[in-house]
């Protein structure tokens, strides 16, 4: 691996799950990666009050705040399916989006790092003025990891 890091964070880096940009699953247009992905979170638990105030929000950071308070949202199911979920919404996003597809080929060979001062989990817990010190981390970058691996396998199917 690189030693190379991508950092972002915030809607304004196109790596962000809040960056607006349109792609299509099941004939369900969504307008970010967040979107997709809290849709579906409440939709496992079935809160379809939830599913419909999602998917008429218009920004990605009410989206979030009507995710974070799902009924019966149960952590242990939801740990279980969330990395998936991922995976499928950003997999669409840059095999539906060109121009951002390419701009993640731009990355080379870096790792995608998620500067969440905030999360341990997506995030590496670090913001973007400590993220370049890998001391400094104190989460697991699973979202820079799953951008990573999309990255290298969209280039890869790309040469064939």
């Amino acid at each position: 691996m690189s030693a190379e890091i991508t950092p972002f964070f915030t809607k304004k880096y196109v790596f962000s799950n809040h960056y607006g940009c349109h792609f299509e699953i099941d004939n369900i247009s969504y307008f970010c990666v967040e979107q997709f992905y809290m849709r579906f979170k409440a939709l496992v638990f079935g809160d379809f009050k939830s599913v419909e105030m999602i998917m008429e929000a218009k920004d990605a950071g009410a989206i979030k705040r009507i995710g974070s308070k799902i009924k019966d949202f149960n952590h242990h199911i939801w740990r279980k399916l969330c990395i998936i979920v991922m995976v499928i919404g950003n997999l669409a996003k840059y095999r539906q989006n060109g121009n951002l597809r390419k701009l993640l080929f731009k990355t080379g060979d870096s790792l995608l790092v998620e500067a969440s001062p905030f999360d341990t989990y997506w995030g590496v817990g670090v913001g973007l003025g400590g993220v370049y010190n890998r001391r400094n981390w104190r989460g697991l970058n699973v979202l820079g990891r799953i951008l990573t691996r999309i990255r290298d396998n969209l280039k890869s199917q790309s040469k064939i």
